[in-house]
């Protein structure tokens, strides 16, 4: 994970996201469009609706998930 500064581009993408997403989700997701990153969430209906933007999306229960059942991240 790292920290980066959105580019002009990103910037202006942010208001063309739906106002339904929080200021924080619209800047990862213009990030993610942007450069090509996948979007991590919570969110179920965020999900739904950027990967039907052609955005790459995973949901973090799933991720969890896969980690607990490759052995990599234990439940406690």
């Amino acid at each position: 994970m790292q920290l980066v500064a959105l580019t002009p581009e990103e910037l202006a993408a942010i208001p063309t996201l739906p106002e339904s997403s929080g200021d924080g989700e619209k800047e990862c997701v213009a990030v993610c469009q942007g450069r090509g990153w996948a979007f991590l969430t919570n969110d179920k209906r965020a999900r739904n609706y950027y990967q039907q933007t052609g955005v790459e999306v995973y949901y973090w229960a799933g991720l969890l998930r896969a980690l607990w059942e490759s052995g990599l991240k234990s439940m406690f």
